[in-house]
């Protein structure tokens, strides 16, 4: 059995960039900033990034064009692609995670996601201890 599934969190590098095409589907960008640290041998701390571009369509994009910003925890599961482009007559690869589940989480200045469904109107219910927004019913609001 294969399995192609991965999920990420960290906090988003900047701003997501959305894109709408001709036939009014969207699209959009980000990336993921995923950090650890660990001590060496000698027992001085490492520590290492991994960016993570995740690309997000539909309706789903549009939410989170809207609602992502620069530095807000963000939990991406979704398929990795690899997509083959040339730049400069030069064939290139890139890894991106192609996003079926995006999770908001706290921005960056401590404000929980929690906040987004308030925005929204309130519409808000009790769903496993979080609250989950009629709007945008792929994105869970709750504190992390």
């Amino acid at each position: 059995m294969d399995l192609n599934q991965w999920t990420v969190a960290g906090r988003l590098a900047r701003d997501p960039e959305s894109r709408t095409f001709e036939d009014g589907k969207s699209v959009t960008n980000f990336t993921v900033a995923v950090g650890e640290t660990w001590k060496d041998a000698n027992g001085d701390k490492r520590e290492h990034t991994e960016w993570v571009r995740v690309v997000v369509r539909g309706t789903q994009a549009d939410a989170c064009a809207k609602w992502l910003e620069k530095g807000q925890l963000v939990s991406v599961t979704g398929k990795a692609r690899t997509r083959e482009y040339e730049r400069d007559g030069v064939r290139q690869k890139a890894f991106e995670l192609a996003a079926r589940d995006v999770r908001f989480g706290p921005k960056a200045g401590g404000g929980s996601g929690g906040e987004r469904a308030a925005e929204l109107g309130g519409n808000e219910r009790s769903a496993s201890g979080g609250g989950w927004d009629e709007e945008i019913p792929f994105a869970r609001f709750e504190s992390w």
